[in-house]
C-alpha cells in the first residue's frame, strides 16, 4: 500500500519537503479538495521558507529551507485536478496508488483540453416547419466552425 506520504515523493517531492506536507502541517490528499492553486503556491513557498535557525552536527547552523522544484509544485497542481476530477466529475475515489507521473501526465492533457475549451454559440430556436428545414441547411456551416479535441472539425 502507497502512503500519501510516499505518493509525494513518487512526483518528485523530496523526503524532507513531502514530510513537511504530511507530517507539519498534516495535509492529506482528500484536504486537496479544499486548495485553489494558488494555496498550492503558498504550500511550496512555506516549505521553501529560509530562516531561522537548525542543529547540525551539534551546532546551530542558518536553515537553508527545503527545495521544491517548479516542476514538482506544477505536479502537485495535478494532483489536486485530478484528485476534483475524479471526486466531482467520476465519482470515483483517488487513492495515493493511482498517482503516477504517466497519470498526471494523462491529467495534463485533460487540463489542457479543458481550459481550451470554449462554448459554442446558441443555436437559434426552431419555430416552425420551415426554421427546421433552414437549421438543418446550415448545421453543416455550423459545425464546421468547430474543432474537437484532435482538431478536426465536427462535420467530418
Amino acid at each position: 500500500m502507497v502512503t500519501w506520504n510516499q505518493a509525494l515523493q513518487k512526483i518528485v517531492f523530496t523526503t524532507p519537503a513531502a514530510n513537511n506536507i504530511t507530517a507539519d502541517q498534516g495535509i492529506t490528499l482528500s484536504d486537496l479538495l479544499d486548495l485553489e492553486d494558488s494555496d498550492i503556491a503558498v504550500l511550496c513557498q512555506s516549505i521553501r521558507r529560509i530562516g531561522g535557525e537548525i542543529t547540525c552536527s551539534n551546532r546551530r547552523i542558518p536553515n537553508p529551507g527545503t527545495p521544491v522544484s517548479t516542476i514538482t509544485k506544477k505536479r502537485l497542481k495535478l494532483v489536486r485536478f485530478m484528485f476534483q476530477h475524479y471526486f466531482f466529475q467520476i465519482t470515483r475515489t483517488l487513492s495515493e496508488h493511482d498517482l503516477t507521473n504517466q497519470e498526471l501526465s494523462r491529467m495534463a492533457q485533460l487540463k489542457l483540453i479543458q481550459d481550451s475549451h470554449k462554448e459554442p454559440d446558441s443555436v437559434p430556436i426552431i419555430k416552425g416547419p420551415y426554421d427546421m428545414v433552414e437549421f438543418l441547411s446550415s448545421l453543416d456551416d455550423k459545425l464546421s466552425q468547430y474543432r474537437g479535441t484532435k482538431g478536426v472539425p465536427l462535420t467530418y
